[in-house]
């Protein structure tokens, strides 16, 4: 089986950055490299676009779950589950 790596690991424990936004490593603690760390002007607008999804999450209704027989019992695709994917996706090369 094939691992897949993040593209931003910490030069010290050589995990995968989990939060660009902060200065330390999730796992060791060691600092992390400015080049490695989201500019502020990034930090601002992910949290921008962080605060326009709580918006308009308040704004829609919850989706339903449809059952369906047989390997899933359920399934939910919402913007919330692709916005996450794409965030994911964008970790890895």
């Amino acid at each position: 089986m094939e691992v897949i790596r993040s593209k931003f690991q910490c030069p010290a424990c050589d995990r995968s950055i989990l939060n660009r936004k902060i200065d330390r490593c999730l796992y060791c603690g060691a600092t992390l490299p400015q080049e490695l760390l989201f500019s502020p002007e990034k930090i601002v607008a992910l949290d921008e676009e962080a605060r326009k999804q709580e918006e308009r999450r308040k704004h829609h209704p919850t989706p339903q779950t449809v059952e369906q027989p047989g390997f899933l019992s359920s399934a939910i695709v919402t913007i919330d589950t692709i916005d996450i994917i794409s965030d994911i996706a964008g970790l890895f090369d």
